[in-house]
């Protein structure tokens, strides 16, 4: 089965048809989050000659990102003068829209769709809740899958003849791009290689090959950079625990429930995948249940809508095209139109699943359950606000000052020279050196210390510099009138003089702290909204 003419004008509507979706669902998750701006700074100290570091003061930087290939590409345009916010998006979007395309364009070579199915199978991808919104956010996420997609297209599209080349490349990028990238290519390795009952060993020991070198040779340079073998991040999320498994369990139920077009589409791939390209669907058979099995056994993430599945997205529309292709008309319409439903309700928070099913499987277990759509919404509003903080922070703060913080993306990417310590410990490494993983955390939150940690002596001893502030906040200079919204960027209320007093006493008499809290008015005219004031919380070490 398989389609090499040339593509039909109907088939090329498909494409366009598929295409104008992803564009809306795109724009209309469009966002950065505020893990992507770890890497923006990053990215930033690089393009001005800083090398690869959160922090100029520590003796050995830290790796407190997870994709090398990305922060090193956003960089050039750093350099350039570009904003780096929108050449993320841009490029994520663009990597989408690839991954969309190609992912047709193979099953048209190897599955022989015709238009029709094209179109079915175009807006079943098109219209996953996950695809349109990873599309942006900023992260290496669409680019991952993208380069993950190049190593099955280069082993698949041409039916015994893979472009070892081709797949070599899409495998370096895939582990270069994102620390699990390797496992996405070690997936699709595995399927071809049991479809193919060993004929395609070569290819896909060349492919391995490749994959392995570009991974040692990241090892080795990170330990001769970093002085460690694997980047901080990892040791932060990735220890394995039963309450990780437990949760792990609960993130997969909740992603199905939450895009039930993944289990339709895949259990219709697979009924009869003996009859179809086996290496092919095998190996997407193998990418989508391999993820899932990954999802869990990290504990899932705390982002929305499945961000560790989107490699596995086109895997599924595969198995979805091969489905649809076994079946007669009626049922196969009936099949996509129950999916694109599904999938568009889902975007606009309005799934099919009751909420009281949804919450049975809430994971994010350090907040209050929340829909997908309603997570992607705190998360862009957040983000938001800390850039605006962050702009705020640099405006009143000096060169060699330090600040403790949480949300440390946003903010340490607007305010370069401000030293940071990250209360989840992805900079920070003496935070993962002294805690132990909480109960009950959301994923990749397992870890994380009060402010006052850092005031501890035996800590204060091993950092590079001793905090100057324990903590900022933008805010409201008046209460708000009866009746009137709080806008965007007030996360939260300033906390209360009686708070303040008591903390200030905490930390005289627990760390012999002083405690100075300082007010700054900001200007409209320096872009901060009307009566909007910093307030920081100034340590003296008297």
């Amino acid at each position: 089965m398989s389609g090499h003419g040339k593509t039909s004008p109907a088939a090329f509507a498909a494409y366009g048809a598929a295409g104008l979706l992803y564009c809306w669902l795109a724009l209309r998750f469009n966002f950065v989050c505020d893990d992507a701006f770890i890497s923006y700074r990053y990215s930033a100290k690089l393009a001005a000659g800083g090398g690869l570091a959160f922090d100029a003061v520590r003796a050995v930087p830290v790796e407190g990102y997870s994709n090398l290939l990305w922060v090193v590409l956003l960089s050039l345009f750093e350099r350039a003068g570009a904003d780096i916010t929108l050449a993320a998006r841009v490029l994520s979007a663009g990597a989408g829209l690839l991954l969309l395309v190609g992912t047709l364009r193979l099953a048209e070579r190897r599955i022989g769709l015709g238009p029709s199915g094209l179109f079915a199978t175009g807006l079943f991808l098109a219209s996953l809740p996950a695809f349109g919104l990873w599309a942006t956010g900023g992260l290496a996420t669409m680019p991952a899958a993208l380069a993950a997609f190049g190593v099955l297209w280069a082993l698949h599209a041409y039916e015994g003849s893979p472009k070892l080349r081709l797949a070599a490349c899409a495998a370096v990028s895939a582990v270069l791009l994102r620390a699990d990238g390797v496992g996405y290519v070690g997936l699709i390795l595995l399927g071809t290689l049991a479809g193919t009952g060993g004929r395609a060993m070569r290819a896909v020991a060349t492919t391995a090959a490749a994959a392995g070198a570009a991974l040692f040779a990241q090892a080795l340079w990170r330990h001769g950079y970093y002085g460690e073998w694997v980047p901080n991040t990892a040791k932060i999320k990735a220890a394995f625990t039963t309450a990780r498994l437990h949760r792990g369990l609960l993130y997969t139920g909740a992603l199905i429930i939450a895009m039930p077009a993944l289990a339709l589409g895949a259990g219709f791939g697979l009924r009869k995948w003996r009859e179809g390209p086996r290496p092919l669907l095998l190996s997407a058979a193998l990418l989508l249940f391999g993820s899932l099995g990954y999802a869990t056994w990290v504990g899932g993430d705390f982002m929305p809508f499945g961000r560790f599945l989107v490699p596995a997205l086109p895997a599924v529309a595969l198995l979805f095209a091969w489905g649809w292709s076994r079946l007669s008309p009626k049922p196969a319409w009936a099949l996509t139109s129950l999916c694109l439903l599904a999938s568009i309700a889902e975007s606009f928070d309005r799934g099919p699943v009751p909420e009281g099913l949804r919450s049975a499987l809430h994971f994010r277990q350090d907040r209050e359950f929340q829909t997908e759509v309603a997570r992607w919404a705190e998360m862009k509003r957040n983000a938001a606000a800390w850039d605006l903080w962050g702009r705020a922070i640099a405006k009143e703060t000096s060169p060699g000052e330090s600040m403790i913080l949480g949300g440390i993306g946003a903010i340490g990417y607007r305010a370069l020279a401000l030293t940071i310590y990250d209360t989840y410990g992805l900079v920070t490494p003496e935070v993962a050196a002294h805690t132990e993983p909480i109960v009950g955390a959301s994923p990749g939150h397992d870890v994380r210390v009060q402010n006052d940690f850092f005031l501890r002596p035996e800590i204060l001893s091993e950092l590079p510099s001793r905090p100057t502030y324990l903590g900022a906040q933008v805010g409201l200079a008046r209460p708000l009138a009866p009746g009137e919204a709080a806008p965007e960027w007030l996360l939260t209320p300033f906390p209360s003089d009686e708070y303040l007093e008591r903390l200030a006493q905490h930390l005289a008499t627990s760390y012999g702290v002083r405690l100075e809290t300082i007010s700054r008015p900001l200007s409209p005219e320096d872009g901060f909204p009307e009566d909007s004031v910093l307030r920081l919380l100034r340590l003296h070490y008297d």
